[in-house]
């Protein structure tokens, strides 16, 4: 689901609270209690702010990703490849200055002929595809189960969460209208629709609004600049009244414009290629995120993508509301049937599987093979060297783990892997008839 916004002014006093949030201060989180690092206690530079998720906690004394010091130290000197990361989110601006160097473009596409050249099922489909044609809201799924009636499952608890957040939000209703009503009364009264503390101090009125208006927006406009006023309360009030039209609005059918059945994911011929959207403002969340993985490098706009070598394929699934499960399913098969980087779960699966049943059958099967193979004076001591043994082993797999960025070719990672497990299978092999000559030496 895409947040439009999270209000922070719950007190019953809401313009004193947007008084006192002025333009933020980033400041590095307190470390110390990490080693004695030194601390950084002063505000950001702004060149900083807007890439301080790059910066390292010793380098820089920011506690960031670290990705200027892995560019300078581990990729120094090395060739990259080309890949193409699927963004499945609310839209991405392919247009944005600092994203469209970095936009994937179909090469199997003709823009604009209205045929659907490379026969994925997707008409003129350039720069990725849109799962949502021209839908922009969505409720959420908690509204869908009580539109759908008693017989749902899980009826009655979605509709007393339901009827808790409406409840929840007509209390920051009831402060939102209070301050639009106050902001109009002081427009109204000055006949103007921008002002600043000194105009709304000079004031002068016997009317009970307007002096409420005024005492508000004097605490208002102490602590802030109208502009950033302006900002914070559209932001509001998108959100509540996004909730209250739209999210919790059982009566609200956003899919209806897109024309096909959410819940059968065999109707796949619905959506378009705008994959920003209707509204740009919405796909504001995608670009974001479409930034935050590939924005130019080092060309001073902005801020820095963490990779210099990937193309942005924009999927459009996710909706101001609660997202079909359909959208995402088929938005992730759009991206790696058209060349996204895609990784099998099995492969996680696998991984995992393979170190529970080492966990499970091999750890303890070695212990017991020590514990009868050892002295009985020395099984203890035989006993530590076994879990020696074992951190030993951990070691050199992250030291092994640490080379896989010196292969340009990963392939031969995983074939180096694959050897080093071929021969220590041959060692261990080599060694059986020894040791079971010890076993029975040993009477076991």
């Amino acid at each position: 689901m895409k947040k439009v916004f999270r209000p922070y002014y719950l007190s019953v006093a809401f313009a004193l609270a947007l008084a006192s949030c002025g333009p933020a201060k980033i400041i590095p989180t307190p470390v110390e209690n990490i080693d004695k690092m030194p601390l950084k206690t002063a505000p950001l530079k702004e060149k900083d702010l807007k890439r301080w998720s790059h910066l390292d906690l010793v380098k820089d004394t920011v506690p960031g990703m670290s990705v200027d010091k892995a560019y300078a130290e581990l990729l120094k000197g090395k060739k990259g490849q080309k890949v193409i990361v699927g963004i499945v989110d609310s839209g991405v601006d392919i247009n944005h200055e600092d994203l469209k160097a970095v936009i994937w473009t179909n090469p199997k596409e003709i823009a604009g002929n209205n045929i659907d050249d490379d026969k994925n099922g997707y008409v003129d489909d350039i720069h990725g595809w849109n799962f949502l044609g021209d839908a922009v809201h969505e409720q959420l799924e908690l509204t869908r189960i009580v539109k759908k009636g008693p017989s749902a499952p899980d009826y009655e608890k979605a509709k007393a969460a339901l009827e808790k957040e409406i409840q929840d939000l007509q209390g920051n209703k009831q402060q939102l209208d209070f301050i639009l009503k106050a902001e109009k009364t002081i427009k109204d009264h000055l006949k103007k629709d921008s002002f600043t503390l000194e105009e709304v101090k000079a004031i002068q009125s016997d009317d009970t609004n307007v002096k409420q208006a005024k005492a508000m927006f004097t605490q208002i406009l102490s602590g802030t600049s109208k502009a950033d006023f302006d900002k914070e309360i559209v932001d509001f009030k998108d959100y509540v009244y996004g909730q209250l039209d739209y999210n919790l609005n059982v009566n609200f059918d956003g899919r209806k414009i897109v024309g096909d059945n959410p819940d059968d994911i065999n109707d796949t011929k619905y959506g378009n290629n705008n994959v920003i959207g209707p509204e740009p403002k919405e796909a504001k969340h995608g670009t974001h995120v479409a930034g935050i993985v590939a924005q130019v490098r080092g060309n001073k706009l902005g801020g820095d993508g963490v990779t210099n070598n990937a193309l942005i394929m924009a999927v459009r699934a996710v909706p101001n509301g609660d997202e079909y499960d359909k959208d995402i399913a088929l938005g992730i098969r759009y991206a790696g049937d058209n060349g996204a980087v895609k990784v099998s779960p099995w492969w996680l699966v696998a991984s995992y599987g393979v170190i529970t049943v080492g966990e499970l059958c091999l750890s303890p099967m070695g212990l017991s093979f020590v514990s009868k193979l050892s002295p009985a004076r020395i099984t203890a001591l035989m006993m530590g060297g076994f879990f020696l043994a074992n951190s030993v082993g951990n070691k050199l797999s992250g030291i092994l783990a640490s080379t896989w960025y010196s292969y340009d070719n990963k392939m031969n990672y995983f074939l180096v892997n694959f050897a080093l497990l071929i021969f220590a299978t041959l060692l261990g092999a080599s060694m059986l008839k020894r040791l079971n000559k010890i076993m029975k030496d040993q009477g076991h």
